[in-house]
């Protein structure tokens, strides 16, 4: 059971970065060689081998302007909220 949840996340994962690759007009090889990844991870996301490490996650996000809860599934609104920090009180 734990297998199948793994795949699940991967291929989430996977659908998600493909489908934000594909509305800012690039594919996801082109835009990993960019933020210097290689080829061969971006192969390991398509075929649910290895996820991609927390620093990698965000660099997608940020270059994909979305947020990494999206790109996880813990969120189906791909726009990234920012907190008003002028209202926060620390």
């Amino acid at each position: 059971m734990l297998l199948h949840k793994k795949v699940v996340f991967y291929l989430l994962f996977w659908e998600r970065f493909y489908r934000m690759c594909e509305i800012r007009g690039t594919k996801p090889n082109p835009l990993a060689k960019e933020l210097g990844i290689s080829s061969g991870a971006v192969t390991r996301w398509k075929n649910a081998e290895d996820p991609p490490s927390g620093k990698t996650l965000m660099l997608l996000a940020d270059k994909l302007d979305c947020s990494v809860d999206y790109l996880l599934g813990r969120t189906d609104d791909p726009v990234l909220h920012q907190s008003d920090s002028s209202s926060s009180s620390v």
